[in-house]
């Protein structure tokens, strides 16, 4: 079940999935409407469901399928839309309009991050793990950039149409073209990082956060 509570901690909706178990969730920005993804198994093949809610009623506004696929998470984009992660999709969702903007690609999925309002993914080929594929999509959905590196990516940020990526043993700083503009060495036990400013990076460890400073190359 998901239930919602509004700030005086009063419960306000409450829904019930009797054979389906619920894996992910999300709010619209306004926070009137929950989006839910469940997932099953049928015959040995996943099934997942996408549901879209308001707080009237458990008829869903908005229903979706996916045979054989899981969703991972849902992402609020901008009103009406959620952005939906499926393993090698990342499918936007006009529960209103009930249109849909799919990105199916070879590559799979490894890291979705909503920033700025815009969503950013990391794919990569199982064939290649030292290849990535970075996307860059608006609000609605239209992919505002796609580019490769040579590199297997493990997080990363992005803040003022730069791309921070954390490779394996390096930091890089792109451009949303996808010209490298600084690589850096990165500490061995780094799990994370965060742009905070234009040439800063905080660097997430099991212990610590470092300030860390891009100065290799003067920026294009």
């Amino acid at each position: 079940s998901v239930s919602v509570f509004n700030k005086n901690n009063e419960k306000i909706f409450e829904w019930f999935s009797s054979d389906e178990t619920i894996n992910a969730l999300s709010l619209s920005d306004n926070g009137n409407i929950l989006a839910v993804s469940t997932v099953k198994v049928s015959n040995g093949k996943f099934i997942s469901n996408f549901y879209v809610l308001n707080y009237k009623s458990a008829d869903p506004l908005y229903k979706k399928s996916y045979q054989d696929d899981v969703v991972y998470q849902i992402y609020p984009t901008k009103n009406k839309v959620f952005a939906v992660a499926l393993s090698n999709n990342i499918e936007f969702i006009n529960y209103r309009n009930v249109s849909e903007n799919s990105n199916k690609s070879d590559y799979a999925l490894s890291i979705v991050k909503h920033t700025n309002g815009q969503i950013v993914v990391v794919r990569t080929i199982a064939a290649n793990q030292d290849e990535s594929l970075i996307e860059i999509y608006a609000a609605n959905g239209k992919q505002k950039a796609s580019f490769k590196v040579e590199n297997n990516i493990t997080d990363f940020s992005y803040n003022s149409n730069k791309l921070y990526l954390l490779g394996l043993h390096d930091i890089f700083k792109y451009n949303t073209k996808g010209e490298l503009l600084v690589t850096a060495k990165a500490d061995y036990d780094t799990l994370f990082i965060e742009s905070i400013s234009a040439n800063h990076i905080a660097c997430i460890k099991n212990s610590s956060i470092d300030k860390f400073e891009l100065k290799q190359k003067e920026e294009k």
